[in-house]
Formats: C-alpha cells, sequence, structure tokens
C-alpha cells in the first residue's frame, strides 16, 4: 500500500480494535507481573502501532526507521536495561526533533 492510497475504514477500525484489545489485555497482564515486563510491553504496544501506521499507509520515514530498528534489536534490548533507555531515549529525541520540540 502506497502513502496515496487509503485503507478502508473498516480495516483500520478492526486493527485498531485489535490494538486496544492488546492494550487492555496487557494491562491486565501487568496487575500480576514483574515490574520488569511494563517498559517491555510498551515498546510492543508502540511497536504494534507503528505496524499498524505502516499497514495503512500514514508512517513517516523518522517512524518507519523506528520500526525497522526495533525488528532488529528488540530481542537484544528486551535483555539490557540500560540499552532498553538508551534506545527509548534516542527514539524519543528523534520524534520530538520531527515534532519541532
Amino acid at each position: 500500500m502506497t502513502v496515496h492510497e487509503v485503507m478502508p475504514n473498516s480495516q483500520l477500525q478492526k486493527m485498531l480494535l485489535l490494538y486496544l484489545c492488546r492494550l487492555f489485555s496487557s494491562a491486565l497482564g501487568l496487575i500480576d507481573e514483574p515490574k520488569e515486563y511494563g517498559p517491555i510491553r510498551l515498546v510492543c504496544a508502540g511497536e504494534e502501532l507503528l505496524d499498524i501506521m505502516k499497514k495503512s499507509g500514514i508512517i513517516t520515514p523518522v517512524l518507519e526507521q523506528v520500526l525497522l530498528d526495533l525488528n532488529e534489536k528488540k530481542e537484544d534490548l528486551f535483555k539490557n536495561p540500560h540499552d532498553l533507555r538508551a534506545f527509548l531515549e534516542e527514539v524519543l529525541s528523534n520524534l520530538c526533533k520531527q515534532l519541532g520540540l
């Protein structure tokens, strides 16, 4: 799907509903899980949102790079909290620059 093609609303709505289910099920899971799982679940939720944006044709080049980096580095990032923190700080810095903040 190119940037100029529009995903049908019903498809987008279904993807967003599934995403919402994931967020709520993650919140439910976090109630009894170790606190270390929280950042991992949030990163996975962010990755899923980026994937929805890509599939719907509204992802920017900066965000697409974040998605690619996540796919490439995710396994190692989840093993090392220091590396995950550095990665998230870099992503946030890049997003702030994209927003002009």
